[in-house]
Parts: structure tokens; sequence; C-alpha cells
């Protein structure tokens, strides 16, 4: 595959994103899901750019660790594209306590 735009680029629509080269049917075997990956992560910088532009300097627009089964990293990764920056990766990486919690205690 090769890129026909920077990773990041603001593109307007029908702009060709990339060109393939392969045998016809290991293309078209591989192409649906190659472009279900490609609309779901630029879908989601989009959406993470136009709420950092809205949010201004000085604020973090962060994501959530809550994503689709088994494209996390992706979706972490599209968020980062998009000016965000990622909470957490996953309940391994740092401790969380919300007022549901303090209520369980008190």
């Amino acid at each position: 595959m090769m890129p026909l735009v920077a990773e990041g680029s603001v593109v307007e629509p029908g702009t060709a994103l990339a060109e393939v080269e392969g045998l016809a049917t290991v293309v078209l075997a591989a192409e649906r899901t190659a472009l279900n990956l490609m609309m779901t992560a630029s879908g989601i910088a989009t959406r993470t750019a136009q709420w950092v532009a809205a949010a201004g300097p000085g604020l973090a627009v962060c994501d959530t660790r809550k994503t689709l089964p088994g494209l996390r990293t992706l979706s972490k990764y599209a968020v980062r594209v998009g000016g965000g920056t990622n909470h957490r990766e996953g309940l391994f990486d740092m401790v969380l306590i919300k007022d549901n919690h303090l209520r369980q205690v008190s």
C-alpha cells in the first residue's frame, strides 16, 4: 500500500488516500476490512479534532478506555492523530475512583 496523503491530513471528500497493488483476489479479499478500519480511524480522528478545536488552548480532550472490541489500539491512535490525549489504556494502568465507589465505602 502506498499512502497518498500524510497521516492526520485534512482531506476533501473523494480524495484518494492510498494506492494498492497486488493480485486482484488478494486485494479484493482485504478491501472491505481495510476500508472499514480506515473509516473507523478517520471518523475518530476527525471527531476528536473537532472537539480539540472547540475546547481551545489549555484544555485537553481525553478519550475513554471503552472502545470497540479488538480496536482499542487503533482507536487510541486515532485519538492522538486527531490531537486528543489518551486518558488510560485500561483498568491496569491507573486507579480511577469515582463517586459511586465512594458511596460504597461511606
